[in-house]
């Protein structure tokens, strides 16, 4: 009984680990990539996926956050535009969040799930971004990261997250 909750108690604090290094890793990954966008996307959508799989929301609530803000802090997307992304901050976070719910509760198969869940991240960033585009706020630019470079950023992070997991698990 004690060396099964020894062994429990170790569990749970190397997932903890875990989740700090990823939640880390995805604030830091814009120092270490600077671009470009695809590749920077795709990298996070992969944590994000690889969370959603593997934690509760709670426990990768810093994932969803923290790479808009390393991104945000670094400056590395959008050159002497990237101001504009923190507008966007709070809805990258909800992006974020659709991803990580319809990759971890829809039941279909993998590919589904992350084709279904990258729609509606892009689709749910492209209407915010046109929003904000209509009112001035930003530019055109953003209608494009906004749209269908969040929605192939997520569908690659997914085929990567995919193939790491399936090679090295």
């Amino acid at each position: 009984m004690l060396v099964k909750q020894i062994s429990e108690i170790k569990v749970v604090e190397s997932k903890g680990i875990v989740l700090i290094l990823v939640g880390a890793f995805s604030f830091l990954l814009p120092f270490f990539v600077s671009g470009p966008q695809i590749l920077l996307g795709s990298l996070v959508n992969g944590l994000i996926i690889y969370c959603a799989f593997n934690y509760s929301f709670s426990s990768c609530f810093s994932v969803l956050m923290f790479s808009s803000l390393g991104a945000l802090s670094r400056g590395v997307l959008f050159g002497q535009s990237t101001y504009f992304l923190f507008y966007f901050a709070p809805f990258i976070w909800v992006g974020n969040y659709l991803l990580f719910k319809v990759v971890g509760e829809v039941k279909l198969n993998y590919w589904m799930r992350v084709l279904l869940a990258s729609s509606v991240k892009a689709g749910f960033l492209y209407i915010t971004a046109m929003v904000f585009f209509k009112m001035g706020v930003v530019p055109k630019m953003f209608l494009e990261s906004m749209g269908f470079s969040q929605f192939m950023t997520a569908g690659l992070g997914g085929i990567g997250c995919y193939l790491f997991f399936k090679k090295n698990g």
